[in-house]
């Protein structure tokens, strides 16, 4: 999947200081097109709203997987608008109000097509490349339109068409990392990474982004569309595929090196015990743990492959394992948000695993 508008645009035949053939009248009927600016049902009106505009062109034509119609999207959640804020300056001109519609729709249009292919069929290893892949891609937009914007010598029409497009690329990275944290592979982007890597400019005072309580409800749907997935063969156990006194042996020399679990709540068997029960239920003891949320991500990672059904889903939904500080319940926003693969002791713990 290649972000072909974004790249026409610095790259090739979009790109704003090159556009001599068309004014303000050809402007004024793309923005006339319906489904362009505003759509009444779907993103999917902007798609074929960009195909009428640029019949010649692949810009949509082929996403390497039509989502549209593979995972039967009209069933799902659509997206139609941003999901970060992010305050944008505004069109002085019919020129500068196509760009921006083309740009910010777009970037609405790849987060709902990237939804649906996470909501969909499609294997977990297709999700997770496809989805990292796309990442990369986003990351290295930013770098490239904040060099063209600050170096290039441009107009101030073509000036402000780079600003729209390099911050709403952030507003894309960020959708994507708020999405789908938990198939991520790098760690999420940092205020320090955004600014001074990716827009190579100072760190603000004041965050440039906004959380939407539709990012909100989305991720909230997805714990509930997990819990509806689980069939009732598999509610009841996480599947241990494993030795169990090779499982002990980890979750102790964990406790002693990492100080994993509170002591007072819980003990490594018991741990074991929730682990490894043919039926979770709230008979079992509570696993209360004594470490950073990244650390206990990591555990669960390195855990995974020897079960069967340890998913967020499943250890959200038996309501046995418990945060540190404020002993509340772990949650699946805890989790996903808590990727990150250098955390506090990985080399310890890294060494711990090799006996499993």
């Amino acid at each position: 999947m290649r972000l072909k508008i974004f790249e026409h645009i610095l790259y090739s035949s979009l790109r704003p200081w090159k556009q001599e053939t068309l004014n303000e009248r050809d402007y004024n009927l793309f923005l006339r097109t319906s489904g362009f600016t505003t759509q009444k049902n779907s993103i999917n009106e902007f798609k074929t709203a960009l195909n009428s505009i640029f019949p010649k062109d692949s810009f949509t034509k082929d996403d390497d997987f039509d989502l549209y119609e593979l995972n039967n999207a009209a069933d799902r959640i659509n997206i139609v608008s941003p999901l970060i804020h992010i305050e944008l300056p505004k069109a002085q001109n019919t020129k500068c109000r196509f760009y921006f519609y083309l740009i910010t729709n777009e970037v609405t249009r790849l987060s709902d097509l990237l939804y649906q292919l996470y909501s969909g069929p499609a294997s977990q290893s297709d999700k997770t490349y496809d989805i990292n892949n796309v990442l990369g891609q986003i990351k290295n937009l930013i770098k490239e339109t904040s060099k063209e914007y600050q170096e290039g010598n441009h107009n101030e029409e073509s000036i402000y068409i780079l600003q729209i497009l390099r911050l709403s690329l952030v507003r894309f990275l960020l959708e994507v990392e708020n999405l789908f944290s938990d198939i991520i592979k790098s760690p999420l982007t940092t205020d320090e990474e955004l600014h001074f890597d990716l827009l190579n400019e100072d760190v603000p005072e004041e965050q440039i982004y906004t959380l939407t309580n539709t990012l909100t409800s989305i991720t909230s749907s997805f714990e509930e569309m997990e819990n509806e997935n689980l069939t009732p063969s598999n509610k009841l156990s996480f599947n241990f595929n494993g030795d169990k006194t090779r499982l002990l042996n980890v979750v102790t020399q964990l406790n002693n090196q990492i100080e994993l679990l509170n002591e007072d709540v819980t003990t490594p068997q018991q741990m074991v015990d929730v682990l490894t029960a043919r039926e979770l239920n709230q008979t079992l003891p509570k696993v209360q743990f004594n470490t950073e949320t990244t650390q206990i991500r990591y555990v669960f990672d390195k855990l995974n492959p020897s079960f069967s059904n340890l998913t967020f889903a499943l250890i959200v939904r038996c309501g046995l394992f418990y945060t540190k500080g404020k002993k509340e319940q772990i949650t699946r926003t805890n989790l996903s948000s808590s990727k990150n693969p250098n955390p506090k002791n990985k080399e310890i713990i890294d060494e711990i695993f090799r006996s499993l």
